[in-house]
């Protein structure tokens, strides 16, 4: 049942993320709203990507670690 639940939360997040990217963008490109917010917004975007590619990056090393293992495994 927690797993269902976990399963159904991650899938609205995922869902919800085009919203939440273009209320960023709007918010940043708005030149009529605060620049605190405009800055604000732009430092989230920044982060969330550069988080987005660590985290990229380090699956694609573990998947060539698991890679690498398996097959000296298989020797």
């Amino acid at each position: 049942a927690q797993d269902a639940a976990l399963e159904t939360a991650v899938s609205r997040l995922s869902n919800a993320l085009p919203v939440a990217i273009d209320t960023l963008l709007e918010v940043c490109q708005d030149a009529e709203q605060p620049s605190t917010a405009r800055v604000s917004a732009a430092r989230t975007i920044l982060s969330e990507y550069r988080l987005a590619r660590e985290f990229g990056d380090l699956a694609e090393r573990v998947d060539t670690l698991e890679h690498l293992i398996n097959e000296r495994l298989k020797t």
